[in-house]
């Protein structure tokens, strides 16, 4: 099949997910009034969420769609602990696209036919990077959410927490469809050099995402079932990251990495085995070291046989938000209090699900991490660390500085001139 390439209705409203060098794509209409729709499935004890829809006559079908949740809490209080409900809220932070159709085409096909709104030699980098710059991330935000962690931890309250803040340049006009589309190209090559990664993106209304990120909530293909616990990070030595085939090495001991990487990612392991085994049993394959664009993290696939069927949403439910990218363990009081300090308050997607039901059999969802986040005023390139008591304040703010340097360095965004930290 030749692929006839994008037009700008893809770049206005549009969606994609690229792995292992396959891209698939959709365009986006309006998002369906969902809040009412997830809520009477959440009444339902999530019976039928996302797996199917009711037609009306007693019959449902399966459908094709795209979920996008902002990574917010909120728990329901009649459902018990450990595990909160992340639930729709009432300005309506919840957005399903359904009856969408995903085009399949492959990155290689893509980047020969040269299917974009602007031919290459004629695509300069945007000038809002070089006019406005990059402010942040703030260290002071940092810190705040530092000096609560610690305090938690100390008192045996929390096990591990994730800070995050957000490098931020504020634009002079919203994103214009080339500006996507230059973002969108520099994205795809990265994804073509690191096929093992997972590019997402997801845009409407002079708001949006795209990024490539190293870790996945979870994946069903027929009745297999995955997730991973990515945690523990240090830089990529030079001789590593050149090597583009030493993406994933098949086995790596854990041995390798500071006590302080080995625990803050043996606690993500131990809490999505947990978690999982509500289903069935499941096993933790060797540990594996994964190479992202200047990074290096500890990886552990885990993957589960449910005892019988489990939707879609029931997998949310029961996933998110992992001690990878949240609180462990989690409770309504430490939530709460989290929750409110400014940069908590500001994370919008970061680090939610983007949920991809590609096929009644396959449905994928890469964590939003690694990318950009924009609306009409602002876009921003957030990052989140994961911090336990043996951690180091000034070695943590480091490690934050390596990812949101990463994902300038992805998106082609690196000149000095365009960041003040």
């Amino acid at each position: 099949m030749v692929f006839v390439g994008f037009d700008k209705k893809f770049f206005e409203r549009g969606a994609f997910l690229a792995h292992q060098g396959q891209l698939w794509w959709t365009y986006l209409e309006q998002p369906a009034s969902t809040t009412q729709y997830l809520a009477d499935c959440l009444a339902q004890g999530l019976a039928q969420c996302l797996g199917s829809r009711d037609d009306g006559d007693g019959s449902s079908r399966e459908e094709s769609y795209l979920l996008l949740e902002e990574f917010y809490f909120r728990i329901l209080q009649s459902w018990s602990y450990p595990h909160p409900l992340i639930s729709p809220s009432e300005d309506q932070r919840s957005y399903l696209f359904t009856g969408v159709v995903f085009q399949r085409t492959s990155i290689k096909e893509l980047l020969s036919s040269s299917p974009f709104i602007m031919p290459l030699e004629n695509q300069a980098k945007p000038k809002l990077w070089l006019l406005n710059g990059w402010k942040g991330p703030n260290k002071n935000h940092f810190s705040e959410q530092w000096d609560w962690a610690q305090a938690k931890l100390a008192q045996k309250d929390l096990q591990k927490a994730v800070l995050i803040e957000a490098s931020v340049c504020h634009l002079e006009a919203p994103l214009s469809l080339e500006e996507k589309e230059y973002l969108f190209r520099q994205l795809i090559l990265r994804s073509w050099a690191y096929p093992q990664a997972w590019a997402y993106g997801v845009w409407w209304d002079q708001q949006g995402a795209m990024g490539l990120t190293p870790e996945l909530l979870f994946e069903q293909q027929n009745q297999n079932y995955v997730t991973m616990a990515v945690a523990g990070t240090r830089p990529l030595l030079p001789a590593v990251s050149d090597d583009l085939s030493s993406y994933r090495s098949s086995l790596v001991s854990p041995q390798g990495w500071g006590s302080k990487e080995r625990k803050e990612h043996e606690i993500v392991v131990q809490d999505l085995v947990a978690r999982v085994s509500s289903f069935g049993s499941c096993e933790v394959q060797p540990y594996c070291q994964v190479n992202y664009p200047g990074l290096q993290h500890l990886c552990a696939v885990v993957t589960f046989y449910p005892s019988q069927g489990v939707t879609l949403g029931q997998l949310l439910q029961c996933l998110h938000p992992t001690s990878a990218m949240g609180l462990f363990p989690n409770n309504t009081e430490n939530y709460r209090s989290f929750s409110q300090l400014l940069a908590q308050k500001n994370r919008g997607w970061f680090g939610a699900p983007l949920v991809f039901q590609i096929e009644p059999s396959w449905a994928i969802a890469p964590v939003m991490i690694r990318g950009i986040f924009w609306n009409k005023d602002i876009i921003k390139i957030p990052a989140g660390v994961g911090v336990v008591l043996e951690s180091n304040l000034e070695s943590e703010w480091q490690e934050l500085l390596w990812k949101i340097d990463s994902v300038r360095g992805i998106f082609s965004l690196n000149d000095s001139s365009t960041c003040k930290i």
